[in-house]
């Protein structure tokens, strides 16, 4: 369980990519290495360590602390929103997604106990520039620098993309104003309704197969963590600040070894993640 549970967060802390306010990011100077290559090129990153000591939270058991209490505050904001602070019997499709967000907070608990949640939130990604999406996913190192290495899909479309590298934190809900605070909550109540979709269609609009057993029935295990990673493009990153940022521009060569364009190329490349990150901040 603690495997799937962590690769759940590890999605989750990626497509909460540069989601920041503007102007919010300190700025991780990042090398790469090479900055231009074919399809199915590995690409390696540098991060100064100076950087990321100026820009994030190195400190996995302060960030795990700060993450704890702010996880806590949004999740009672929401319950406190959507059920008048009293959680709603897991016999019932909306009980089932708070049940579901619930076991988010056991996978953030594993992950804050043994550093994986910290760990998760430095990413190193290739990203279109067009939509501002990434969709190859590794990490850094926050100690070393090192980043990656990540490859280059073989069915990437020849042309400019960014290789970015962030680190990440959970927004203080106490820090935000009205209307920000709002838009999280509301964020967890979209979120909601979404999941109950997910679970009626997967119980077959039996609610005498509820409550779901995620410690107990493999299967049950499997969806929530496949739903919760679906959803989360859309929910999680109006929770996050990014601390800092790093971005260079990386070629993609065509078949004749030439960059093609300096003009990135339309759309996205094969299955991004989603996400709405902005790389100027």
């Amino acid at each position: 369980m603690r495997r799937l549970l962590t690769l759940t967060m590890a999605a989750m802390f990626v497509m909460a990519l540069a989601t920041g306010p503007a102007g919010a990011q300190a700025e991780l100077n990042l090398v790469i290495d090479p900055e231009e290559g074919f399809p199915g090129q590995n690409v390696v990153g540098f991060v100064t360590p100076e950087s990321i000591e100026a820009g994030c939270i190195t400190d996995s058991e302060e960030w795990a602390v700060l993450f704890g209490e702010n996880w806590t505050a949004w999740f009672d904001a929401y319950i406190d929103e959507a059920f008048g602070g009293v959680v709603p019997a897991t016999t019932t499709l909306e009980g089932a997604a708070v049940q579901m967000i619930m076991f988010l907070n056991l996978g953030i608990t594993l992950g804050l106990d043994d550093g994986a949640a910290w760990a998760a939130s430095f990413a190193f990604v290739m990203a279109d520039i067009a939509t501002q999406e990434p969709f190859v996913i590794e990490g850094f190192d926050p100690e070393t620098g090192e980043a990656g290495p990540l490859t280059t899909p073989f069915d990437v479309t020849p042309g400019l993309y960014a290789i970015a590298a962030a680190c990440n934190s959970l927004s203080d809900f106490d820090e935000l104003q009205g209307a920000d605070q709002q838009a999280g909550i509301e964020s967890f109540i979209e979120t909601q309704a979404i999941l109950e979709v997910m679970v009626d269609e997967y119980i077959g609009g039996d609610l005498g197969e509820l409550p779901l057993n995620p410690l107990g029935d493999p299967a049950d295990l499997e969806f929530i963590t496949n739903a919760l990673t679906e959803v989360g493009g859309g929910w999680l990153p109006s929770l996050f600040t990014q601390d800092a940022l790093g971005v260079n521009i990386y070629c993609v060569l065509d078949e004749s070894g030439e960059c093609p364009s300096d003009e990135p190329p339309p759309g996205s490349p094969a299955d991004p993640i989603g996400a709405d990150p902005a790389f100027t901040g």
